[in-house]
């Protein structure tokens, strides 16, 4: 997952460290973290909005 333009590549980083490392969200009950919710506008898998 390196995101398909610079600005998306760059908002799934972490930059709080030097080891590149993909940001998180919440911790589930596993204690595994998850990644960072999509906001409002965004479309998963690039899937086409106009499709049912």
């Amino acid at each position: 997952v390196y995101g398909f333009t610079t600005n998306r590549s760059i908002l799934l980083r972490d930059y709080s460290t030097d080891l590149g490392l993909l940001r998180t969200g919440i911790i589930n009950l596993s204690g595994k973290a998850l990644l960072p919710f999509a906001g409002a506008q965004e479309v998963d898998c690039r899937r086409d909005p106009t499709e049912s």
